[in-house]
């Protein structure tokens, strides 16, 4: 049973490689897992469930002796379980049909206006908000039943607030004049390297590896926009232009916000820009791969438990710290002002940046 304070989710890691692609599934998952999510003070734990019943559901699975479909049915049996016995179960089945109909309408008029990249994603989490209510109706519950009913699913702060923001959004669809308490959101924790600390860890890596991390440092692009480059993405001598991205499943496709974007290619990146654009696919490595040796390169050059997205934090704070502004760095980054200062605002000025304060209030 979970303590007053602490929430648990448990969560199914399904396969994201066919058991007979042994070319092209390098890197990836090929059987199930069940994550246990612990979260506490607002820090999130991850424990991947060693069980002997969830071991042979995979050597099965793995012997072709059940289905994929099936696996996961049984998987599901196993999550309820653990839920009820840790007191978070809550029955998928009971829902109330008026909210259905309401999430169509809405769906089909206001989401279906947008250009959304991933419909799927954005439909499940306005399901998730929805089927979190239970049987209550959102033409005629109050604003208490309503949350009461979302917070005892003990979800986490930031997704309580994600679902009831979308549940807002379907009461003013309605035309209801409820108006729902939401929880504050809390500042997220990020961690990011300094220069030497970035020095001390690509170290431990090999080419094209050790390129991409100097180049994501410096230039603050995502993983997917860093797959993405080529010869071409290079406006002018010290300038990248930012297209588009490549998927987890491998395909190009727009960048997260849609927008083209101008990046700026500092002097200490433009050999691992060169680097990186001769010998990134002549590797074709997965995205969890190239993730697994940045960690283990952290850990070995820092003891420290860190991924490669720390390297875009790590961008952030080092033009902050070295001055930029915040609405420069948001630009760059290809996030908006708010987002950069949720994640960015406050952190501690350098020389540098005092200096250029000094200067700014005696002009």
């Amino acid at each position: 049973m979970a303590s007053a304070g602490v929430t648990i989710r448990f969560n199914i890691k399904k396969p994201t490689a066919l058991l007979s692609d042994s070319i092209t599934s390098k890197g990836k998952r090929k059987t199930f897992a069940i994550i246990k999510a612990t979260t506490r003070s607002g820090r999130t734990s991850f424990e991947t469930l060693k069980r002997e019943d969830i071991e042979a559901i995979n050597q099965q699975y793995k012997e072709s002796k059940i289905s994929l479909a099936v696996a996961e049915k049984n998987l599901r049996s196993i999550k309820r379980k653990l839920e009820k016995e840790a007191g978070v179960y809550q029955s998928p089945d009971i829902h109330n049909s008026d909210n259905e109909k309401i999430l169509e309408r809405y769906w089909a008029k206001v989401y279906g206006r947008r250009r959304i990249i991933d419909k799927p994603a954005a439909w499940a989490k306005l399901h998730r908000a929805v089927r979190s209510l239970g049987n209550i109706s959102l033409l005629s519950a109050d604003a208490e039943a309503i949350e009461v009913a979302v917070l005892s699913h003990n979800f986490d702060s930031a997704k309580t607030r994600e679902i009831l923001m979308k549940l807002q959004s379907l009461l003013d669809f309605v035309g209801r004049d409820v108006k729902l308490n939401k929880p504050k959101p809390e500042r997220p924790t990020i961690s990011y390297l300094t220069e030497s600390e970035l020095q001390s860890v690509v170290a431990e890596l090999d080419e094209p590896l050790r390129s991409g991390a100097v180049l994501s440092f410096y230039t603050g692009l995502r993983m997917g926009e860093l797959f993405a480059l080529t010869e071409k993405s290079l406006a002018t001598s010290d300038v990248l232009s930012v297209r588009t991205q490549v998927d987890r499943q491998g395909k190009e496709r727009a960048t997260k916000n849609q927008v083209v974007r101008q990046v700026y290619l500092p002097p200490q990146a433009k050999k691992a820009f060169e680097k990186w654009i001769r010998t990134k696919d002549q590797f074709k490595m997965a995205r969890t791969t190239v993730t697994k040796h940045f960690k283990k390169a952290a850990k070995a050059a820092l003891k420290r438990d860190l991924t490669w997205h720390d390297l875009r934090h790590s961008f952030a704070v080092f033009s902050l710290s070295k001055g930029l502004s915040l609405t420069l760095t948001a630009q760059a980054l290809g996030d908006s002002v708010q987002v950069t200062q949720t994640y960015y605002a406050g952190f501690s000025l350098s020389d540098e940046s005092m200096d250029l304060v000094r200067r700014t209030f005696r002009s």
